[in-house]
This record gives structure tokens, sequence and C-alpha cells, in this order.
């Protein structure tokens, strides 16, 4: 009787120790509540390398909110669908363009009008640490966007 006991003592331990692993180590990608970035923070990627400090490396795949302004990368006003996301409004595509480490190509998961397209923006998705190339120059980074709205300062 007494090992009976102590056996079941030790199975709801086992089981409450999973639970709590759990519970607090969940992929936090999959949390609702986005984590504010500044530039400052992705301009640390070292695109020539390919090297991201930890700090950064912690965002990979991780729900992000940044501001910054669109550039659209189609001329069709009528859907945007993919667009560039850079820092400041001098960050258009120019020659030459910005640094890869100030560049989001970033995609939409709904498409809509490039007028109601706000600049400058809150864009809120998944962040991965990715090089892509455009006609428009390099970027270091990709999202997925799940929302973007104007841009209302937060305060720090």
């Amino acid at each position: 009787m007494k090992f009976k006991i102590i056996g079941s003592f030790v199975g709801v331990v086992i089981i409450c120790l999973i639970a709590y692993k759990f519970l607090n180590f969940q992929d936090s990608s999959s949390s609702s509540d986005p984590v504010t970035v500044k530039w400052d923070l992705l301009y640390k990627l070292d695109y020539k390398q390919g090297k991201a400090p930890p700090e950064l490396k912690k965002l990979d795949g991780k729900l992000i909110k940044i501001a910054g302004y669109v550039v659209p990368l189609s001329d069709d006003f009528s859907n945007l669908k993919e667009f560039l996301f850079v820092p400041d409004a001098q960050s258009c595509v120019h020659v030459p363009p910005p640094p890869p480490n100030l560049i989001i190509q970033s995609k939409l998961k709904k498409s809509l009008s490039s007028r109601d397209a706000p600049n400058p923006a809150w864009v809120t998705g998944v962040l991965r640490i990715e090089s892509t190339k455009s006609k428009y120059g390099v970027a270091g980074f990709q999202m997925e966007v799940e929302k973007l709205e104007k841009f209302v300062y937060e305060g720090d």
C-alpha cells in the first residue's frame, strides 16, 4: 500500500513538472503581443558576415512591431501585396539604396490598395533574419505582415 501511494505521488510530481515546463517555455511567436523593436537593433545585423548579435537573434521568427515607411514594389496602386519597409522617408528606393540591415522585405497576408497604405506606419508581423534580393536592392530581413496601421507615437 505504501509503495502505491509513493508511486502515485511521484506520478503527480512528474506530470506537474511537465506541465510547468510546457507552460513556461512555450514559443513566444505564438503570443498575441508583439515585441516593439527599434531600427537601431536591426542595424546591428552584420549583413556582410551574416552575423547577428544575440538580442537580434532572439527576434528571428518572433512577432514584432516596428515603425517606418512603406515603399511599394509595384506601380499597381490598386493592389499592395509586397513592399520594402524602411526607417525613414529618405530611405526610399534610390541609388545607392539603404544598407540591407535597414530594409525589411514585407509581404501582406491580405493585399490592400496602395492608397490605403499609411506612411509613416506601424507594421506588425513575424520577422525573419533572411536576406532577399529585389530589383531595388538587398533586404536583410523578411516579414510576413499581419497588421499595417497608421503610425501614432507611443512614447519610449
